[in-house]
Formats: structure tokens, sequence, C-alpha cells
């Protein structure tokens, strides 16, 4: 006979939001006194502690200074109330119904000693999900109201309670994320739930989430899956003693896969500078998933917007053309060659000087390897230069890079206009306080600009101009799209630059303090190695799209347990005005990481 699972009945009356004001005035009158209408109220009847079940006995309320709880608790009648301070709260992300599935609440609480005071108010046949052996508690709460109207108003009190705008030196920031649906699955499957969307007629239609329990036969599910794997295994291990896979056509080994690896799949020509790119299996591979983008793979790309500025560069310049330069992605790397420095806290006499060598070395190369039309940098409309900097890309972007050459006669004019300036913007997809500051990534595209005028200087000294640095401005983006992982840094890149490449009139939006996304609302970086994978195949024969193929699926199944990230290799040709072909030499930085 199988054992019946214990019902439990619970005998209480769901508060409305007026009686549960009323008895907080009573129980905190400090609080309460004067509050008026100044809270928001998220509509819930259950809220989960990690895997554990809580059952409401009001809605939840939303302060400045606290998160309300009101509780009950089997076998009693009484209304357990628990103010959640921001004090200890780590973290706080919010799905905000933008996807139509249904809004939530997700509190990180990194301390145990919170969990005595929410133990007690688990419901019993929730005791066993609970986890003893996590160090935090994860507190997500479903939103039952989750009209633009509301999720407005919950955004904005979970923005004042995170940051505070009365801010003074006692409080801090705590980190506030907007997640989508996929985020919430992976926070909550570690707790055994499966957030479900669904209509609730209740709220006229609003999509809203439940939680379902995603336990169901995994024991059994997992010990059919570890017999068969086992099975499996010594089947293979019995068949290919010669560590050969039965699988695939072409890549049967690890040794064919390294040969494919380091072999050239094709080569990419950069018009403006005249080099041909080696493009490896090493850069394929860094299309797959959770790589880091390689360079090779990224200057090959931006090659294909190099190609539509071609064919100006031996013409006649049009007014009514924006033109642009796009520099390879190892102009920052050389530009700071020799240098480290974390922050702009950090720099020094040696610092500045061996900045100020590498960029006067730099600034006398031509920008086009065979052009009369563009000269210098201050011949383009914008400078796009592909960051590389402590294992992650970003974007900075020199907007009206002759704004700041000055001529000495315009010295008695009043402060220069809005669009008499050279903006510099710096698109960074992380927010990872650890990586340097875009001061520093400024400062050093400005002692580059400064150079590339003394450099202009000495071609034409008979110019009557100066270098003005109080005429560059740094932008700061506003509503930046930002990854939500580790690995896609370059994928954002490729699409800002995209972006800008397609409608650069959004660097006149972004410089006057527009959005990011009311200025890019088509932004989508998600589609962006499933793209790239095409533009290689693209770029070979149809008899070849087959090893691309199995080098995927070798790479999933056999080589991922070992992860090899190549961040940038260089290996190209260069035709100089002479006709004379030279080799570069090979700039390689590699990174191993077993998972």
């Amino acid at each position: 006979m199988s054992k019946r699972k214990a019902a439990y009945r619970y005998s209480y009356e769901f508060k409305s939001q007026d009686e549960m004001v009323e008895l907080f005035k009573i129980n905190d009158g400090e609080t309460w006194k004067d509050r008026g209408s100044n809270f928001n109220v998220v509509k819930t009847k259950l809220v989960y502690a990690n895997g554990g079940e809580i059952r409401l006995s009001s809605d939840v309320f939303l302060l400045d200074e606290s998160i309300v709880l009101c509780s009950v608790v089997y076998g009693h009648e009484n209304i357990f109330i628990k103010k959640v301070p921001r004090i200890h709260i780590s973290k706080v992300e919010l799905l905000d119904n933008t996807e139509r599935k249904g809004a939530a609440i997700v509190l990180t609480i990194p301390t145990r000693s919170f969990w005595t005071h929410l133990k007690m108010w688990l419901t019993p046949e929730s005791y066993r999900y609970d986890n003893e052996s996590s160090n935090t508690i994860i507190i997500t709460i479903p939103i039952m109201n989750s009209s633009s109207e509301s999720i407005y108003g919950i955004t904005c009190r979970l923005q004042e309670f995170c940051n505070p705008s009365s801010n003074n030196n006692n409080s801090y920031e705590i980190p506030f994320e907007i997640i989508n649906f996929h985020q919430l699955e992976m926070t909550v499957s570690s707790f055994k739930l499966k957030p479900i969307s669904c209509t609730f007629n209740g709220s006229c239609g609003e999509q809203i989430i439940i939680f379902k329990r995603n336990d169901y036969s995994l024991e059994i599910s997992n010990g059919i899956l570890s017999r068969f794997l086992l099975e499996r295994r010594k089947s293979v291990e019995s068949d290919s003693n010669n560590n050969e896979s039965p699988h695939f056509k072409v890549i049967r080994n690890d040794g064919i896969f390294k040969e494919y690896v380091n072999s050239i799949l094709h080569k990419s020509k950069n018009v403006e500078t005249n080099e041909t790119y080696n493009i490896h299996g090493r850069a394929f591979c860094s299309l797959f998933k959770n790589e880091w983008l390689h360079s090779d793979m990224i200057d090959s790309y931006l090659n294909e917007w190099r190609m539509r500025m071609e064919k100006p560069v031996d013409g006649i310049l049009e007014n009514n053309k924006t033109y642009y330069k796009i520099f390879n992605t190892l102009l920052y790397t050389r530009l700071t060659r020799g240098m480290k420095c974390n922050s702009t806290e950090d720099i020094d006499d040696n610092f500045l000087s061996q900045l100020q060598m590498n960029a006067n070395r730099i600034s006398s190369e031509k920008v086009y390897s065979a052009s009369t039309v563009f000269t210098s940098i201050f011949d383009f409309d914008f400078l796009i230069i592909p960051i590389h900097a402590i294992n992650h890309w970003l974007t900075g972007i020199v907007y009206k890079p002759r704004n700041c050459l000055r001529r000495k006669h315009d010295d008695f004019l009043m402060e220069p206009e809005d669009n008499d300036w050279t903006f510099i913007i710096i698109y960074d997809s992380l927010t990872n306080k650890l990586l340097l500051k875009n001061e520093i990534y400024s400062l050093v595209l400005t002692r580059y600009i400064k150079a590339c005028s003394g450099s202009l200087k000495k071609k034409c000294p008979e110019g009557n101009f100066y270098f003005d640095e109080g005429k560059i401005k740094t932008v700061k983006l506003k509503d930046r799209y930002r990854q939500k992982n580790t690995d896609d840094c370059g994928l954002f890149m490729l699409e800002f630059i995209r972006q800008v490449c397609i409608n650069p009139i959004s660097l006149e939006e972004l410089s006057k303090g527009q959005s990011m996304k009311y200025v890019f609302p088509t932004f989508n970086a998600t589609f962006g190695r499933s793209y790239l994978k095409s533009f290689v195949y693209s770029r070979l024969c149809l008899k070849e799209w087959l090893k691309l193929y199995e080098m995927e699926e070798y790479y999933l199944t056999n080589v991922r347990n070992k992860k090899f990230r190549f961040l940038r290799t260089r290996s190209y040709e260069c035709i100089d005005s002479s006709r004379i072909k030279h080799t570069k030499r090979i700039l390689e930085r590699t990174r191993r990481r077993s998972i």
C-alpha cells in the first residue's frame, strides 16, 4: 500500500491591505505614523525561501527601507510579521513581465543566520526541500499584480530600496538587475522548482507565474540515466581501443581535431591597411558556447564593414555621407604596451611617458594603405576602436574627432556649442567593478588623438591649428545593454558596432544623453554566435562544411571538459607601398581552464 501524503489544514483569513496597514500602525507606529500611501504592494499568497514554501497572511509590502512579509504558521492563528531591512540583502533581481510571462522578485540574503526567522514559517510539507548546506538564502516572490502600472511602481520602489536617493555615508548600494524568464528558471531549478507562466483571470487577464515541484521520479530517472551511460561507456571503450570515435566521418580522434584547430580555414583582407588575416580553426572554436570571442574572428567580421568604406577612399568625398574608420583589434593593445594601470588613480609619470611614446609611434602610421582622401583620423566623422583589456572586449568610439582641432584665431570665441565637441563614447557590456574604469580608456584614446594632431602638424606645418584637449568630452552611456554572463562581451561589442554603422546619426543622440535602449531599440546580441558561424560557413566551399560541423560536435562531446580559451593570435601578411610582402610576428595570449 502506498503511503499517502499528510494533508495539512490551515485556518486563517487572508488580510486586506487596509487591515494590515492598521495593524502595522499599532505594532510599528514609528515607521507607519506618517507613511500615508508611500509604499507599494506585491499581491501574492506564497513566497519561496530556497526550496521551502511560505504561506502569507497578506500581500508583501515594499518600503524604501525594508520589505515586509506577513506569514501564517501551521498550528498558529497569529500573524507573524518580519521586516527584511536592506542591510540583510546583497542583491535584488526583478522579472518585470517584459516577455509577457509574468513577474517575480528574487532577493539574495548572504547569511544563514537569517534562516532562524524563516524556518519556522515553512509549510510542513516543504520542510524536506530545505537545503541546509546552502550558505545563502534566495527568497522568490511571485507577483500577481503584473500590469504595466503596478510593475512600474514596484520597479521604482525597488530602485529606491537598492540605491536610496537620500544616500549618506552610512548606506551602500545594493545591486539591482532586471532578469528574464530563463534566468529565473535557472535560479529556482537548484531548489527543484519550475516556474510556469499562465493567465490569471483575477488579475484582468495578466500573465502570472506559479511554481511547481520539479522532482517527480527524479531519483529513478537519474538511476536509469547513470546505468545507460555506464553501459554506453563500456560499449564505446570495447569498440574503440584506438581512441577513434565511430560517430564522426572526418574528425575521429584528438589528433585530427587538433590538426584542424591549427589549420587555416580562410583568409580575410583588411582593405584599410592591406593586411591579410589567417583565420585558423581556433578562431572558429571561439564561436562555440561559453567561449570567448577570438580577435581574428572579430577582425574578419569587421572587414565586411570596412569594405563599405573602400569605394570612397580613392574617390571624391560626398558631403551628405558619413565616413568612419574601424581600427583593428591590436590598436589599443599597442597603445598600452608596456603599461600596467588599474585606474586613473594609479597613473604616474612612467605610465604617461610610455603611453605618449606608444601613441607618437602609432600616430605616424597611415590610416589607409593607399589613399589621397583620408590622410589622418581627423578626416573621418567617427572612429571605431575595439578595445581588449583584462580578458574583456569593449568598444571605444571617437565621434567628430576634428572638433578638438582649434584654429588660433578662434581663441576669442565663447564656450563651444553642444555640437562643437569631440566625444569619446565607451561601451562596456559588463558591470564588474574590478575592470578598468572607463576613464582610463578615455585617457588612452585622448592621448592617441593628441599624438595624431602632432603628426598632422608635422605633415602640414603651415596649418593654423592646435590641439585643444578641453574640447573633448567623455559620454556616460545611459541604460546600457548588459550581458548576462561572462562570455558574450565580444558579441555585445560587435552588435554595438553594427548598430552604429547602420545608423551613424545614433552617435549624435548618444552624445546628447539619450538612453541607449531608446537609441537602439533593436539591439540584440542573442544570435551573434549563430550568425558568425554562418559567416564562416559562407567563406568555405560546400564540401568543407562537414568539417566545421564535426569540429563543433567533437568539441562539445570530447573537449569540453578541458576548455582552451584563445584570446588573440595574430599572423598576417602585409604588402607595403613598394609591393614587398612582409610577414608580421605572431602575438599570442592563451588561457586554459578546466571545468
